[in-house]
């Protein structure tokens, strides 16, 4: 009987401690999504990029950094659900390298659409769902009359995730 007792203390410890690292039980704010330790808001109100970036700020976060393809395909899995088919990212090009806005990190990893970036004055970039496929584009960063800011946060009970 004891053996059994201290298996299942042992399984609910094991279990207990899989949900933590998993991310599964971080609590986000009302309106955010959670995924490993993040929290994500789709915005409902489309904004150029400077300003999509004071909104992510003013919710306590930035515009997302995305670091993996889990990442990217957690998120591109939500857009599929949203109305609008421009999503702002907090990638930018300075000086002709792209770096995460929020950091001023370089990028480890990518998701660029065919023929992307294509340069010119396009310095900022967003998910661009032209033909289903919701892949990075680059384009104005004043441009946006109809892309929306995608903001991560760290969840209120713990500190922002090392290089967000």
């Amino acid at each position: 009987m004891r053996g059994i007792l201290l298996c299942s203390w042992i399984m609910i410890y094991i279990l207990e401690c899989f949900v933590r690292v998993d991310g599964a039980t971080t609590s986000c704010p009302d309106d955010y999504l959670s995924f490993r330790g993040s929290c994500y808001h789709f915005g409902h109100t489309p904004y150029n990029f400077v300003e999509s970036e004071h909104y992510c700020q003013q919710l306590g976060g930035h515009l997302v950094h995305i670091d993996s393809a889990d990442e990217n395909d957690y998120i591109k899995g939500q857009l599929e659900f949203m109305k609008s088919h421009e999503w702002w990212i907090g990638l930018i090009r300075v000086d002709g390298h792209f770096m995460w806005r929020n950091d001023n990190s370089s990028v480890t990893f990518t998701d660029w659409d065919i023929g992307q970036p294509n340069g010119g004055p396009n310095e900022c970039v967003a998910f661009y769902n032209p033909h289903q496929s919701y892949k990075w584009h680059d384009g104005p960063c004043d441009g946006g009359s109809s892309t929306y800011p995608i903001c991560e946060t760290s969840p209120p009970d713990r500190p922002a995730p090392i290089g967000k």
